[in-house]
């Protein structure tokens, strides 16, 4: 968790969605003005697409639904990378989860629920859930919806104001 100064100078910790929400603005930022981040990330053992360039890194809960199940199956948590290509990661298991920003066919940003959906083309959905969707959806729209609706995305409208302090 990360500590900030409030307005008397005292330090207090802010919660993980704020960091959330502070980190996913960075990224508005940085995809906005053309800059590649320079995060340092962990070794996932993934390896990368020619020009593939890591966005973020983030831990989510990974969940997933099968085409024609009514019920959701719980992977639990997820680091995974977002990149200029994908969000793929490791499940814990040890196996690699993926899915190319090419390959969604659908997405609902349910920040306010800290939620994101995507669907894949062979009809399987996934649900990426926790502090940290509202950078998988800032990553999400960007991809699909282009940089334009990082500023009008309804679903990114909880983002548009102050940083939290």
């Amino acid at each position: 968790m990360r500590l900030r100064q409030d307005r008397r100078g005292q330090r207090r910790r802010l919660s993980p969605a704020a960091v959330a929400r502070n980190e996913a603005r960075s990224l508005v930022v940085d995809l906005l003005g053309g800059v590649q981040p320079d995060r340092p990330l962990t070794d996932l053992g993934i390896v990368l697409g020619a020009g593939e360039i890591v966005w973020r890194e983030v831990a989510l809960e990974l969940w997933s639904k099968p085409p024609g199940w009514a019920g959701w199956s719980r992977w639990g948590m997820v680091s995974c990378w977002l990149t200029s290509l994908r969000l793929v990661g490791r499940l814990p298991s040890g196996d690699l989860f993926g899915i190319g920003w090419r390959d969604v066919a659908g997405c609902v940003v349910e920040l306010e629920a800290d939620r994101v959906i995507l669907d894949g083309p062979d009809g399987w959905r996934y649900c990426l859930a926790g502090a940290a969707a509202p950078v998988v959806a800032v990553a999400a729209v960007a991809h699909l919806y282009g940089l334009d609706a990082l500023i009008s995305h309804p679903g990114l409208a909880c983002l548009r104001g102050p940083d939290e302090r």
